[in-house]
């Protein structure tokens, strides 16, 4: 366990060495309905991306290779940056590693709904993400820019499901993706009730969480 913490570390901070205070990130989820589509928004700090490639590694010092990760040695140390370029070269690719982390059911049925808009963007320059409203000028940000550090960047994500319902969400990581120096917190904001339904819960997320919506 100790190994695959120190292997996914390089992506959250930058360094194989202990980090003795956790580091706070945030992941958020906004579900509301839109006519007959339930429509999910998300918000993923960057590492999560690329976690099964730096667990696959056999050493903290190996380079962690993956689509759309661009890494520059400096100082014997691999430093990653997320890169737009190749985002912009294959956004059909980077979508689905963007849903691959996800399983959701509506009313106990397994779906697999497109993504239909995502954005990158650098914790230097992260837009509001508390409502959909904010979600949604959040997706509109223009892909090309400076390529953010891979341990500050967040991506934000449309998921678009056909129908409404109970809603569950559970990420196919397991707690081993998210390394014990890194403090998560996964925010649920369910808009389709009135009022706003609100769940908080810390880790990986493992376990599904299920909003049962209006």
């Amino acid at each position: 366990m100790r190994r695959i913490a120190v292997l996914l570390l390089v992506l959250w901070t930058g360094s194989a060495a202990a980090h003795h205070e956790a580091e706070g990130r945030m992941r958020v989820v906004l579900v509301e309905q839109q006519g007959g589509q339930t429509v999910v928004y998300v918000r993923l700090p960057a590492p999560l991306l690329f976690a099964a490639e730096s667990m696959a590694r056999t050493s903290p010092f190996d380079r962690v290779v993956a689509p759309f990760l661009k890494s520059e040695r400096q100082q014997d140390v691999w430093i990653y940056t997320l890169d737009r370029q190749a985002i912009a070269a294959d956004p059909e690719g980077f979508a689905a590693r963007i849903g691959a982390i996800f399983t959701i059911t509506l009313d106990g049925r397994a779906v697999t709904p497109p993504i239909t808009g995502f954005a990158v963007h650098g914790a230097d320059a992260l837009p509001a993400f508390a409502t959909p409203d904010e979600a949604r000028i959040s997706l509109d940000a223009p892909l090309h820019g400076t390529d953010p550090f891979i341990g500050l960047a967040f991506v934000d994500a449309r998921l678009q499901i056909d129908g409404t319902g109970s809603l569950t969400i559970a990420s196919t990581l397991n707690e081993r993706a998210v390394p014990p120096q890194i403090y998560l917190e996964n925010v649920f904001i369910d808009y389709r009730t009135d009022p706003a339904t609100q769940i908080v819960r810390l880790g990986a997320l493992d376990h599904a969480i299920a909003l049962e919506g209006p």
